[in-house]
């Protein structure tokens, strides 16, 4: 990705903010801890975070970020960032919870929580061993606050901690740590983000809980995540699915705007809320469900969600006749402009060369191993351009349809041509959707639907692989029955 498209990409993630809470009923805390060696205070404009953490710059950095996050969260509702200027929150981040309990700034009626807890404008929150994950958990418990403020309330479970805990993952670079010269009005926090890797996000694990889920074929649908109860969030799993549904409605315009429309009902957690939200996505309901599919399939770290969007049109017209169409390699699954019907198989062929891999990327190859595979005949990997043999890491690299066997992503060399079948009804065991199949096509293979399916196609790659990618692929489709 460019630096301006890294620009933009991070600004328009940066408005995503607070959607969640509910405001308990709890008697006051004391509130007036001070200084004196038993606590650590740190002051900032919208938060007081008390701890019995030793000092350290983490605690300062924590407050920073959370500071950096409020207008964030307000511009996101369409609030201006001044109207928060009175709004403050206190934070408990708590090793010993007896010593706050003794101190009486944790209630002894507050239900019994694993990681943190809000009510109105105070917060606690379970020290954790991780950077990352204790400011996740002090943003995503700063979101509910916001939006108690804003709204009285978050909505139900799945929308109160999906959007809470969306709008929390995120990337922080503070000041002391910024670049020489740093990317131009690129904000040190960037909220509403997919980590790029689980070492950028220790301790969060959401990716983890849906991948383990997809091995054993759990993959729950959307459906069933809107119907979670109050009681589903102490366990730590439906906070990855709610964060896979708010992942999804902030990819597509239209599901965004009815997304932060309802931010403006967060107050009712009836079922009369999801009835409200279904009826106005409800003649975009197969697509959403569709989607939803792909994105729990596929969800990985690096996510692009400008690359990973997915064009479905429920009225495409079924395989008559040979068709060809282009593939942009620097994309993720695109649809054909056909549909299969159930029973029906198609004879897949590509050709064409693209770019798989900028200078940039080099670092990723092992370019010893890379001469190796080049030397002994790989048809498919070609260097775009000569070069001295110290000047290798410094070329394009070419690949074909069959893709580049020097490096796999999910049992497939990348750049190979992979498709699947999305079924248009969706469909499985109980709240499970049936597992999705990838078919490795390479120059030419054959598929066959079971049933009345989209045909999608890309080159395989990991998410945060298609950036550097550049050219077309040329496949034609046939009916092969």
């Amino acid at each position: 990705m460019s630096n301006a498209s890294l620009i933009r990409f991070r600004l328009l993630l940066s408005l995503f903010a607070a959607l969640s809470v509910v405001v308990s009923s709890v008697p006051a805390a004391a509130d007036d801890v001070q200084q004196d060696g038993s606590w650590v205070i740190k002051e900032g404009r919208y938060v007081r975070l008390v701890t019995d953490l030793p000092d350290s710059p983490s605690l300062a950095q924590w407050v920073e970020a959370f500071d950096a996050a409020v207008p964030l969260w307000a511009h996101y509702w369409g609030r201006n960032p001044s109207e928060m200027n009175d709004w403050r929150v206190t934070a408990y981040l708590m090793v010993d919870k007896t010593k706050f309990v003794a101190a009486g700034t944790l209630p002894r009626t507050l239900p019994d929580f694993r990681f943190g807890y809000q009510a109105g404008d105070r917060i606690w929150v379970l020290h954790q061993p991780e950077d990352y994950y204790n400011r996740h958990l002090l943003l995503h418990e700063g979101a509910h606050a916001i939006t108690a403020h804003l709204f009285g309330g978050g909505g139900p479970p799945w929308f109160m901690e999906g959007t809470a805990e969306w709008m929390s993952t995120h990337n922080w670079q503070p000041a002391a740590a910024q670049p020489t010269t740093p990317l131009p009005n690129v904000p040190p926090l960037a909220i509403g983000i997919v980590p790029a890797s689980s070492a950028m996000a220790q301790g969060w694990g959401r990716i983890e809980l849906i991948e383990s889920a997809r091995k054993q074929n759990r993959v729950l649908g959307i459906e069933s995540v809107m119907k979670y109860g109050d009681s589903a969030h102490r366990e730590v799993e439906p906070y990855a699915w709610s964060w896979l549904a708010a992942t999804l409605l902030d990819m597509y315009p239209l599901y965004r705007e009815v997304r932060r429309e309802a931010g403006s009902s967060a107050s009712d957690r009836s079922p009369q809320f999801n009835s409200n939200f279904y009826g106005k996505l409800r003649t975009q309901w197969p697509v959403l469900s569709a989607r939803w599919h792909m994105l729990a399939h596929d969800i990985d770290y690096g996510w692009d969600p400008s690359r990973q969007a997915i064009e479905l049109d429920t009225s495409l017209p079924p395989l008559g006749e040979k068709i060809a169409m282009k593939l942009d390699t620097s994309h993720s699954w695109q649809s054909a402009p056909i549909s299969l019907m159930a029973g029906q198989s198609v004879q897949i062929t590509a050709d064409g060369r693209f770019t798989i891999r900028k200078p940039w990327r080099a670092d990723e190859f092992d370019i010893d191993d890379l001469d190796a595979l080049l030397l002994g005949g790989a048809a498919s990997a070609v260097p775009a351009s000569t070069a001295t043999d110290g000047d290798q890491s410094r070329r394009d690299w070419y690949s074909e349809a069959d893709g580049i066997t020097i490096h796999y992503y999910r049992g497939q060399p990348i750049g190979k041509l992979v498709a699947r079948l999305l079924p248009m009804k969706q469909s499985g065991s109980g709240p499970y959707l049936r597992p999705l199949e990838d078919v490795a096509i390479g120059r030419s293979g054959m598929i066959t639907a079971k049933e009345d399916s989209w045909l999608l196609l890309k080159v395989n790659e990991p998410p945060s692989g298609y950036a550097d990618n550049e050219g077309e692929l040329v496949v034609e489709l046939s009916p092969a029955n």
